[in-house]
């Protein structure tokens, strides 16, 4: 009787990248970290004053042999309102994170500023009275014209039935 043996190899799991994070703010400086990182990576952390664009501070570090990535920067944050933090390479960015601060440098909101309003067209809707008036600003010929190609193709549409049937009539 023959037997069978099973090779069971196990691997580590491998670490999903997650988005840096920007922590332990203070007025004389903050945190970022990050996880899922290749590992020994080397890697360029930034902190920007997202109001402006200003490089507050920046390190290039490696990541450990687990890929984490922790990197403190004492800097003066007095007068930041929108932090930025990016961990990124040559090849791109690797991750980024947005904290809102206060006048004490506290936390008061994450993630990206919020987009400004999208501006509403100006109104092309014709004056009431007039003879576009409640068609949506399409001209009433422009109506006609759609019309006209709908009942045509209509038209159209019952020819090519009524041909077809009389085909299969005659078959």
């Amino acid at each position: 009787m023959a037997s069978a043996v099973a090779v069971v190899a196990l691997a580590a799991p491998a670490v999903a990248l997650t988005e840096a994070r920007i922590i332990d703010v203070s007025c004389h400086g903050m945190r970022i970290v990050q996880t899922g990182l290749p590992p020994r990576a080397e890697f360029t952390v930034e902190a920007l004053n997202a109001a402006d664009g200003q490089v507050l501070a920046e390190r290039r570090v490696r990541s450990s042999a687990r890929g984490r990535l922790d990197v403190t920067f004492r800097i003066s944050l007095r007068g930041v309102h929108r932090l930025h933090g990016e961990v990124s390479k040559r090849s791109g960015e690797y991750g980024e994170a947005d904290v809102s601060l206060d006048a004490r440098c506290r936390v008061t909101g994450t993630g990206p500023p919020p987009e400004p309003p999208l501006t509403q067209p100006t109104s092309t809707a014709p004056a009431a009275g007039s003879p576009d008036a409640g068609t949506g600003g399409i001209p009433a010929w422009g109506w006609a014209a759609g019309g006209g190609g709908l009942a045509a193709l209509a038209v159209l549409v019952t020819v090519a039935v009524t041909r077809r049937s009389r085909e299969n009539m005659s078959e």
